[in-house]
């Protein structure tokens, strides 16, 4: 392999903690091992234009930390703001609805600070 190239799985997001779709913050959760955990979401919203007029749109990410990680996530208040840096995990299932291999992907935290 040409050493000069390598390939990097890396995932920066600067955002704004948002609730669940029920209108929730992230709670701790645990894995049957006692793993700490928390899956949030956060808005990293852009701007575009249409017809001459800029418009923002929101861009909502699901992002699971555990750890250390997941209780900085835990301490903060809806539109916080958040800075993550992490990657971007692939995983495969088998489908309930076709019973076929399915791919989802996971935005995964290594590390987490709130922005003042």
């Amino acid at each position: 392999m040409d050493e000069t190239w390598k390939p990097t799985n890396e995932l920066k997001l600067k955002g704004l903690l948002v609730n669940d779709p029920e209108g929730k913050l992230p709670e701790i959760q645990f894995t049957p091992n006692g793993h700490r955990y928390i899956k949030a979401r956060l808005n990293v919203p852009y701007t575009s234009k249409k017809n001459g007029q800029t418009e923002q749109i929101d861009n909502i990410f699901e992002v699971t930390a555990w750890g250390a990680q997941a209780d900085i996530i835990a301490g903060a208040k809806q539109g916080e703001k958040l800075v993550v840096d992490g990657y971007i995990r692939n995983s495969v299932y088998m489908s309930k609805n076709t019973k076929k291999p399915a791919t989802r992907s996971e935005n995964i935290a290594k590390t987490v600070w709130k922005l003042a």
